[in-house]
């Protein structure tokens, strides 16, 4: 039984580790997109 527990608890950490990797790239990704639009807008901005 306790081969099963330890089992468990290593797939749970993997898991939350992906889980944390993922939301971290979601974060970074939607950041780097949001400095990208911002720099399009001021170029557009200021070519006019």
């Amino acid at each position: 039984m306790s081969a099963v527990l330890a089992a468990f608890v290593q797939y749970l950490v993997t898991f939350i580790v992906f889980v944390a990797v993922a939301a971290a790239g979601m974060f970074w990704g939607a950041r780097i997109r949001d400095n990208k639009s911002r720099k399009k807008a001021s170029e557009e901005t200021s070519n006019q």
